[in-house]
């Protein structure tokens, strides 16, 4: 109550007297505006408090989600890019073997591209389980409720 307040009341009672009474109540912050001032600035800042730290929850969750979603398509990119390299040294492999077959190329050819190809097969499961393991790979099948890769 920072504002001076009025307050009319009165009592009317009939019991064995005709008794009543009327009287007027005036409440002014004079002597304890200061309290008053300081008990509403508290009040707001108390406010201004747990808006900041909600805020805070809000920005967090905001970042979190967005970091999820940047190393879901980070890891993604990399399981695609991953087994893009598989099939491309697959190939490279059937087109070296080719080559020696017709004697264009040494052996050592041959071994070199072995090691690329199977190098390229070793890294493509490793990125698949750590997609998986991020919880990206699964996809719901809305037909049966149930979740593949």
């Amino acid at each position: 109550a920072l504002y001076p307040s009025l307050t009319l009341s009165g009592v009317v009672t009939d019991v064995e007297e005709h008794t009543w009474s009327f009287g007027p109540r005036l409440a002014l912050p004079v002597f304890n505006r200061g309290l008053l001032d300081a008990n509403r600035r508290q009040a707001v800042a108390v406010a201004a408090e747990a808006e900041l730290a909600w805020r805070a929850t809000v920005l967090n969750a905001v970042e979190e989600v967005q970091a999820a979603r940047a190393q879901t398509i980070y890891w993604r990119r990399q399981v695609a890019a991953q087994r893009a390299a598989v099939e491309s040294t697959t190939e490279v492999q059937a087109l070296t073997r080719r080559s020696f077959d017709s004697g264009e190329i040494l052996f050592s050819d041959v071994l070199d591209a072995d090691r690329v190809s199977w190098k390229a097969r070793c890294r493509w499961p490793r990125a698949r389980a750590i997609w998986r393991s991020a919880g990206s790979a699964f996809r719901w099948r809305r037909d049966a409720g149930r979740r593949s890769d």
